[in-house]
């Protein structure tokens, strides 16, 4: 497999120990990936801080199948019925399967989301589901009471400079610290948005 071009692929933290900020989820995480189990997750907060990022490791560090989606793409019943259905009933090849269903909060709460909370009941023994969202108020109450809910606060400027520091040298960019702070400046808190700027401007 060819070495992704774009920053924000190519230095998605693989793990806990290059996952900046968020020490009150880490040390949860922690305990998730030595059992090798993880239950329903609902991971919130602004865009850009780190939730795909912590989902993605999470199901990347234990044992599972797992399917990503991003339901802002496909936000109707017929993804719960079809894709997600199928997914979650059919035989796997490890212990259990994972959902990623990112920007969750952009499904419809008449029909899909409640199509979603009976799949996360009738497939719970071996089907767990993550879900994100930037609006926490837009996921009904029964999938949030079936989740353990955290919020993804961003991490400080300080810290989010230091991780463009180690990008840039990594990739052998020549630059100032100056510069660097104003990337910063004009991005935060979106994680995302820093590193994609700094890397159109190279």
């Amino acid at each position: 497999m060819s070495e992704n071009s774009l920053w924000v692929e190519k230095y998605r933290p693989k793990d806990l120990t290059t996952y900046i900020g968020n020490e009150h989820l880490k040390s949860k995480v922690g305990l998730y990936l030595e059992s090798g189990d993880v239950p329903h997750l609902l991971l919130y907060g602004k865009a850009g801080t780190g939730k795909t990022t912590l989902a993605k490791l999470i199901v990347k560090n234990i044992d599972c199948d797992y399917l990503y989606i991003n339901a802002s793409d496909e936000r109707n019943i017929d993804l719960v019925r079809d894709k997600l259905k199928t997914f979650a009933s059919s035989v796997g090849f490890n212990q259990f399967k994972v959902v990623i269903l990112d920007e969750a909060d952009y499904l419809n709460p008449q029909s899909a989301q409640p199509a979603l909370r009976n799949l996360m009941e009738t497939f719970s023994q071996h089907c767990r589901f993550i879900l994100t969202g930037n609006y926490v108020e837009r996921i009904i109450d029964p999938i949030q009471s079936r989740c353990q809910s955290f919020k993804v606060i961003p991490p400080s400027k300080k810290q989010v400079a230091q991780q463009l520091v180690n990008i840039l040298k990594a990739e052998n960019c020549a630059f100032e610290l100056d510069d660097v702070a104003l990337i910063v400046n004009a991005g935060y808190p979106d994680i995302r948005r820093v590193i994609n700027s700094a890397q159109r401007q190279i």
